[in-house]
């Protein structure tokens, strides 16, 4: 194990020892040096002060008094941030509706954003209110890309962890900026804003909007009125450390409401009359036990604008504060409680809010969003922007095949382009009939780490795996696998695409230093009575072709050197077997189009392979024989989903004389697993059985418990050979004539982590009970 972390720490030593960092320990002020500071913050305050006069100039000059019926003023809407809570301005709008107040103008900032841009571009109080009513948060704040969208080679090859970490082309190791993309969240906005979707200036929807943001670079609040309206609505609502700072113009950009929560004087400098700013944030909830993580970043980052939030709710002509102080940021499921007091809240103001009362320019207004209608239309050209893998050609072929475009193919298309390992995120803008894709494209060199829990004998494991892209192409990769464990692991490795013929080809290649766990339990005691290790160096070449979407086909070969040690327990006459050495081949057959490969709740997995072992040293190690496993998931409804799943396989060989390393192992709640030697089963512990033939199969039920966790119960019966002339230690058991139960109930959670497993089973070789837990992606 020591030798292993050694390995992997010598790794990546040698890459960070290039990196080159100038230090910097400090300077000294001469007392010019700091007078000169004192009058460039004098200069600030000037420049401040003759702002602040260019306001109360404009407040001076303007004619229109709210508590006045007069003319036609531009009336602004000012929409603070705030969340969940957000949901409070469907309800003062309703109220706006109710008496014809015509908006000339909205300003939003974070959730008061999304609600504005609705506003802005046509969108009934009614209709938002059912937006925000029907959004699958738990699915819009995820980074996994749509597996259904993916190839069988994409999904074959995913590389996923629980933590990550990036290494670029100048050697500048990169830590996660946030925890999430928004990539979701941003096409959701695409499919709710596709109205104005070839519309680059905001100043022409049916109302004026402005999106404020942060630049988190010079601390400043920059308001959005132009470009993809999507993205701006994201860089205004994009939480600090839960959502990656957006980068846009060569600078990043998050949440408005770390500089600029309640932006009332934006709407003075766009020239309002009368200003409405409705103020959702109004005595921030205070930091509790009973507080979350984003209430904490909510809180840090918003102690900046909170001054200018003060200031500025004296500049509205009229402010309305809603009493949501009750509700938490990330109360969604209090929406028409939220909803409601902003209608309260609005309706103490109604005799000024009659005033500015305007039927037939409200209608106006109305009848100019009436001709804005859903997107389609041909792409004829197509731009890319801030790619260096990514090609025209690749776009080209993820392509939908159609000559009239909508929304639904625009965001497919992107999706399909997200969903290659190597792309980050991506943005695009239809112009006419061009589109232009702007990509985040991930650094070259990439660590990716899992934490593991496998069972109470094999312990904790951590796997650590980097992908090293050769010549800048991520169709031609080096990588390196390990696992720091109890049974230490090392695998260097190349994989790579290639094309024949218009045939699309994978081929991997590996060599491998690893030690295996061999547990030997007794039949009668359930206890684990015997422990040996099998230390093994071995080389793997593999080439598959994808036969359809979701279908590949493969053929693997390779050669191993391994060899029994005892470790702890009763010794067996393992030890004394001679080394192993043999070389294998196979070929394989997969089909998956599952919609989670942790989880699944609809889809089908199978798995047929076929198999040769050949001793070079030892003619007695001889064996043949297949695998199959089939899993069929569907839903019963939006909560429920129904499992059944079989699996097997036979060696054949007359001869087993304590040939560990050529049998079946069985046991685990490992799932879908690709190794021709492994089968899971509840009931059984961690390769609790071998056996030359077995076949299994059962039924399962998941039902969602809330977002993303899961209550699962299982049921699957289990029939092998089982000889105690050759395993002493294991009962005799006939295939087909005994079969043996296994149950058992679980909590599974698809965290940002990764996918955690809890379950408690029976266990079938002695009357007891099994617990296993499983945290994180298995290489």
């Amino acid at each position: 194990m020591k030798k292993i972390l050694l390995i992997f720490l010598f790794i990546i030593s040698f890459v960070f020892s290039f990196s080159q960092e100038e230090k910097y320990y400090g300077k000294i002020n001469s007392k010019e040096d700091k007078i000169n500071s004192i009058n460039n913050h004098i200069k600030v305050l000037e420049d401040y002060i003759k702002e602040l006069e260019e306001l109360k100039t404009y407040v001076n000059k303007n004619k229109f008094d709210i508590n006045k019926k007069s003319g036609s003023p531009k009336i602004a809407l000012v929409l603070s941030g705030g969340g969940a809570k957000g949901a409070g301005h469907v309800g003062v709008l309703k109220v706006l509706e109710k008496y014809n107040v015509p908006i000339d103008m909205i300003i939003g900032t974070s959730a008061g954003s999304i609600v504005g841009a609705m506003y802005s571009i046509g969108y009934s109080p009614k209709e938002i209110e059912d937006f925000l009513l029907t959004q699958e948060f738990e699915k819009l704040f995820s980074n996994s890309p749509d597996r259904s969208l993916k190839n069988i080679t994409q999904k074959i090859n995913e590389t996923k962890g629980t933590l990550s970490v990036s290494i670029d082309s100048n050697n500048d190791i990169h830590f996660p900026l946030g925890a999430i993309n928004g990539e979701h969240i941003y096409l959701n906005f695409k499919k709710t804003f596709e109205r104005v979707e070839r519309i680059n200036n905001f100043d022409e929807f049916p109302i004026k909007f402005r999106a404020v943001t942060t630049d988190i670079n010079t601390g400043e609040a920059i308001t959005v009125k132009d470009g993809d309206l999507a993205k701006a609505v994201l860089m205004s609502m994009a939480i600090p450390s839960i959502i990656i700072p957006i980068k846009h113009q060569d600078s990043f950009f998050v949440d408005g409401g770390v500089a600029n929560n309640f932006p009332v004087v934006e709407a003075m400098k766009a020239g309002a009359d009368i200003i409405i700013a409705v103020d959702i944030t109004a005595d921030p909830k205070n930091i509790s036990n009973n507080s979350n993580v984003v209430e904490v970043i909510d809180k840090i980052s918003g102690y900046n604008s909170m001054k200018n939030t003060k200031i500025q709710k004296n500049y509205a002509d009229i402010l309305i504060v809603p009493d949501v102080k009750k509700f938490g940021t990330l109360d969604f499921e209090n929406i028409p409680p939220i909803i409601k007091e902003g209608e309260i809240a609005a309706e103490n103001f109604s005799s000024n809010l009659k005033k500015l009362s305007n039927k037939e320019k409200f209608l106006a207004i109305k009848e100019k969003a009436k001709v804005l209608t859903k997107f389609e239309g041909p792409i004829n050209s197509i731009n890319l922007v801030g790619n260096s893998t990514f090609t025209h050609k690749k776009a080209m072929d993820l392509k939908p095949q159609t000559n009239n475009y909508t929304i639904d193919d625009l965001n497919t298309w992107t999706n399909k382009i997200y969903a290659l390992s190597y792309v980050d995120r991506i943005f695009y803008k239809v112009q006419n009939d061009d589109i232009t894709f702007s990509l985040e494209e991930s650094p070259l060199f990439k660590i990716y780490g899992n934490f593991l829990y496998i069972s109470s004998d094999y312990g904790m494991a951590l796997n650590l795996n980097t992908d090293l892209p050769y010549s800048n192409s991520f169709g031609n990769n080096y990588y390196v696998k390990t696992e720091i464990s109890s049974f230490p692991k090392l695998t260097l490795g190349n994989k790579n695409t290639f094309e024949i013929f218009n045939i699309d080809f994978s081929r991997n290649y590996s060599l491998s230093y690893q030690y295996s766990p061999v547990f030997l339990y007794g039949w009668n005691s359930g206890k684990l009575i015997s422990k040996y290790t099998t230390k093994a160096l071995g080389f793997q070449y593999d080439i598959s072709s994808p036969l359809f979407n979701n279908l590949l086909f493969g053929i693997s070969t390779g050669w191993k050197y391994s060899k029994n040690y005892f470790t702890s327990g009763l010794p067996y006459d393992l030890e004394d077997i001679d080394i192993e050495n043999y070389i294998w081949g196979g070929s394989y057959i997969i089909y998956d189009n599952l919609d989670s490969i942790s989880f699944p709740t609809r889809g089908t997995f199978s798995y047929l392979a076929g198999f040769v072992d050949r001793g070079i040293s030892n003619s007695g190690f001889d064996f043949h024989g297949y695998k199959f496993n089939l899993f069929k998931a569907f839903p019963i409804n939006k909560k429920l989903s129904f499992g059944a799943f079989t699996s097997g396989g036979q060696l054949f060989n007359d001869d087993f004389n304590y040939r560990y390393e050529g049998l079946f192992k069985i046991g685990g709640t490992k799932k879908f697993s690709l190794n021709y030697k492994e089968f899971d089963f509840y009931g059984i512990p961690y390769y609790g059985i071998v056996t030359d033939k077995v076949i299994s199969g059962g039924i399962s039920l998941q039902y969602s418990l809330g977002p993303n966790i899961y209550l699962i119960g299982r049921y699957n019966a289990i029939s092998f050979n089982s000889d105690s002339k050759n395993f002493f230690y294991q009962k005799d058991s006939e295939f087909t004539d005994n079969f043996y139960n296994g149950y058992g109930i679980g909590i599974g959670w698809d965290t940002l982590l990764g996918p955690l497993e809890f379950s408690l089973t029976n266990d079938s070789i002695n009357n007891g009970f099994l617990f296993n837990i499983y945290f994180g992606y298995t290489f």
